[in-house]
């Protein structure tokens, strides 16, 4: 019998921008579900509430402090986390809800500093941000496309003026670049707090596989996809970006139930040696799609690429993921099959005209393809 995963999701954002409230509508949800909750909190406030005054620090105490944060940040986690591990072990689903995530301390502090402290800590970028959690949210600021909703005065730590909170986060933001299940939540693509907040649950609930009852939460999130026509892949990219090369396998399915599994090993180009290794699993449910993903170790990659699907070729591709206006993309350049193809992939709200609002970036020339099945992943493997 395999045993249930503990799931950990990490909400982030920039100050005002809605965590608190994300954290109590997830604990009652999967609560609802007879999930054990637990939720892990921010490291920084705890510590900033016992007297500290950031402004107060010379460079070499902020440099400590910062370093402070993460190891507390890490082993708060890591508390919760056994616990999720031992609770699988007894058949318990468990769901850890971190408020901010191991990737957040680089945001305030220079680049160098931080892969400094990383060094000292004997930790690795990569692992930190693409192991540690299933799914990251960052919640964007009410100070950007809500202003008139931003305040201080809920959190006693918080002193950041309207800009400095746009600058934070956008810091934040760019700091979860790579992550294979960050989603990015604006304030202008929602009609009101409410839809941002079921707009979390809808994301959750997606990436985790879970069933909603029809109509129980608003602000549907969907995955868009893009054909982009004319790309120079020789050309500079004109946003900043981290860049993956990507395979993928899809399984024999022996069940004949049209579910489909996948393997992906995934690796950065240019800044770590860091290979991770996951599984998708694809079913329908009440007519909605539910994925559900788990990471693998190499030896279980390698055992289940033995029973890679023999009329499906292997897809390899390189992944680059950028942020534009708020909003998280993954530009694919297939290399083999259908070399040269490129496709742009995002959660965007369902409801919202993206095409005329700009949140589709003008320097790619594309056309949404999320409806046509020949653009599936699943149906660009079979082999010709």
């Amino acid at each position: 019998m395999t045993l249930p995963e503990y799931k950990v999701i990490c909400l982030t954002g920039g100050p005002c921008g809605g965590k608190t409230s994300s954290v109590s509508l997830l604990t009652d949800y999967f609560e609802s579900f007879g999930w054990r909750v637990y939720r892990v909190p921010e490291a920084a406030t705890l510590l900033f509430s016992g007297g500290v005054s950031f402004p107060d620090l010379d460079a070499d105490s902020a440099y400590s402090f910062q370093k402070s944060i993460l190891t507390v940040m890490l082993e708060i986690e890591n508390a919760y986390r056994e616990l999720g591990r031992l609770n699988a072990k007894r058949g318990i689903k468990s769901v850890l809800i971190c408020d901010r995530g191991a990737m957040d301390p680089s945001a305030y502090m220079p680049r160098n500093e931080w892969l400094q402290m990383l060094k000292e800590m004997n930790l690795e970028e990569t692992a930190l941000r693409d192991y540690r959690y299933d799914c990251v949210i960052h919640l964007v600021t009410a100070a950007k496309g809500a202003t008139e909703f931003y305040t201080t005065e809920n959190n006693s730590t918080r002193t950041e003026g309207v800009e400095l909170a746009k600058k934070l986060d956008a810091a934040v933001m760019g700091a979860w670049v790579g992550h294979q299940a960050l989603v990015v939540i604006d304030n202008e693509s929602v009609a009101n707090f409410r839809e941002k907040c079921d707009r979390v649950i809808q994301t959750v609930s997606t990436r985790f596989g879970i069933a909603n009852p029809p109509g129980r939460f608003t602000g549907k999130v969907t995955k868009k996809k893009f054909l982009v026509k004319n790309f120079d892949p020789q050309a500079q990219f004109p946003v900043y970006s981290r860049t993956f090369m990507v395979e993928h396998y899809y399984l024999v399915n022996t069940s004949g139930d049209g579910s489909q599994t996948r393997i992906r090993k995934r690796q950065e180009i240019g800044e770590s040696a860091t290979v991770h290794f996951t599984m998708t699993a694809r079913t329908t449910v009440n007519g909605q799609r539910l994925e559900t993903r788990r990471n693998l170790q190499h030896r279980e990659f390698e055992s289940y690429r033995l029973q890679a699907d023999p009329s499906r070729q292997k897809i390899v591709k390189i992944r680059r993921c950028f942020l534009f206006n708020d909003r998280y993309f993954q530009l694919d350049l297939f290399t083999s099959p259908h070399k040269g193809l490129v496709l742009l992939e995002a959660y965007l709200g369902e409801d919202y005209d993206h095409m005329a609002h700009g949140a589709i970036p003008e320097w790619l020339d594309v056309v949404d393809v999320t409806d046509d099945k020949a653009y599936s992943m699943f149906n660009l493997s079979l082999s010709s």
